[in-house]
């Protein structure tokens, strides 16, 4: 006999989430259904057991049976065996009554027989005693009158007899079913295949939730200091050279700070598609989904838009800075070996030609520090095409989830549709699993 996942996964392909929380979900669903179910159909299904008891008030426990039906018997009555008996079933509140001694209702738990006779219209209800160990409770039943082994002649003077239906345990990979009632396996197996979509739907909007990154935030852009240009003392022989120079920058200051680009927030929030999917408004959580690919993409775009323009401001007018101080760099150089060509005193000549030597280098360093600014700048750039790279990845994701959840919502309707055929051929009418 094939298992039941073999049987569920015969609707819905293998099964991707728990097996423990299917199966979990189909315990709680069976005792639904055969609490539901008339106790005659249980009966007639072969599903229900019996067991008599003589072993007072907590011989059979029932926290995991439903009780179809219980019956007293006398079989050691002195005039023949009596019953059995139907009991009726009565309220905890209501058999304190009958078993106060003083009360109008008492009912003496043991017959004597002598005295006494019989009691025809016997009585059970449901209480709860404490187990081993202490704190562990269970309920049972127990009967007005209760079962007892004292005997009359050699016969047991009271019994009671329970049938019962044990609600199942369901073990998917189980091949034995005999122990659930046949009317409802067919009805739970479409129980456990739409547990599976449901799980399959909300996993979708999981994944998707987390598929994208919330808020990105730009690589932050600190530039190193400007190299610092030579150094003119006063009173030195550079002084002395830099006073005839006509032209000389000698005050190259350092640039600005620039300003980091600021990025939009983007915020997803996945609640009105979860929440759709649960009340059934599968066109409804298609268009929250569209809704949040349009966030995405809106939040790519002005992003760019954002960092575009950055590079076309913030970043450019740096480098103009930079390229501004290369060019000076390069004017000073060349005045002052100019100067150095024309003056007569060697130890003047000298010193021009020494700063010379210190502006062009400072020139070249400032060639450097451009490229190196240039190439942190591109971080930027590549920051830009990771967002539009990653928005465009969750676009394409979203759109192939989007298209899982529809697929799984319809085969979940149709699982519904026929999961509530069965409930009304079991003469039930009840939702089915949202």
């Amino acid at each position: 006999m094939a298992t039941l996942q073999a049987r569920i996964e015969g609707y819905v392909g293998a099964i991707t989430g728990s097996t423990s929380a299917i199966q979990d979900a189909m315990s709680s669903e069976a005792r639904i259904l055969i609490d539901a179910l008339p106790a005659f159909d249980l009966i007639q299904d072969g599903a229900s057991n019996s067991v008599t008891t003589t072993a007072g008030q907590d011989a059979f426990p029932v926290d995991n049976v439903r009780i179809l039906d219980v019956m007293v018997s006398y079989p050691g009555h002195p005039t023949g065996s009596k019953g059995p008996y139907r009991a009726r079933k009565i309220s905890r509140s209501e058999s304190g009554r009958m078993l106060d001694p003083d009360g109008l209702y008492y009912r003496k738990p043991s017959i004597v027989y002598n005295n006494e006779g019989i009691v025809r219209d016997p009585v059970y209800f449901i209480e709860k005693i404490e187990n081993t160990p202490p704190g562990d409770t269970f309920s049972h039943v127990r009967t007005i009158p209760e079962p007892s082994v004292t005997s009359f002649g050699g016969f047991d003077l009271v019994t009671a007899t329970l049938e019962y239906v044990p609600y199942p345990s369901i073990s998917l990979s189980d091949a034995n079913l005999y122990e659930i009632p046949k009317k409802i396996l067919q009805a739970l197996v479409f129980y456990g295949a739409i547990e599976e979509l449901t799980y399959r739907i909300s996993n979708s909007i999981t994944k998707l939730a987390s598929a994208f990154y919330t808020s990105p935030t730009a690589p932050v852009f600190i530039p190193p200091p400007l190299p610092d240009s030579p150094s003119i003392a006063p009173g030195s022989v550079s002084a002395q050279v830099v006073t005839g120079i006509t032209g000389l920058d000698t005050d190259i200051v350092e640039l600005g700070t620039i300003f980091n680009p600021s990025l939009p927030i983007l915020s997803l929030d996945f609640s009105p598609v979860t929440t759709a999917l649960a009340n059934d408004d599968f066109e409804k959580s298609r268009n929250e989904l569209e809704k949040i690919q349009q966030q995405i993409s809106e939040y790519a775009s002005q992003s760019s838009v954002i960092l575009d323009e950055w590079k076309g401001s913030e970043v450019q007018s740096y480098l103009s800075g930079v390229e501004s101080k290369i060019t000076q760099a390069r004017i000073n150089a060349e005045l002052v070996g100019q100067y150095a060509g024309r003056v007569d005193q060697a130890n003047l000549s000298n010193a021009a030609r020494a700063l010379e030597a210190e502006y062009r280098e400072y020139e070249l360093e400032l060639q450097r520090y451009q490229v190196s600014f240039t190439e942190q700048a591109r971080e930027l750039d590549l920051f830009s095409a990771r967002v539009q790279d990653e928005a465009q990845a969750y676009t394409d994701k979203a759109s192939r989830t989007s298209t899982e959840i529809q697929s799984n919502q319809g085969q979940l309707v149709s699982l519904q549709g026929l999961y509530q055929q069965q409930l009304q051929k079991l003469g039930l009418v009840a939702q089915p699993n949202q």
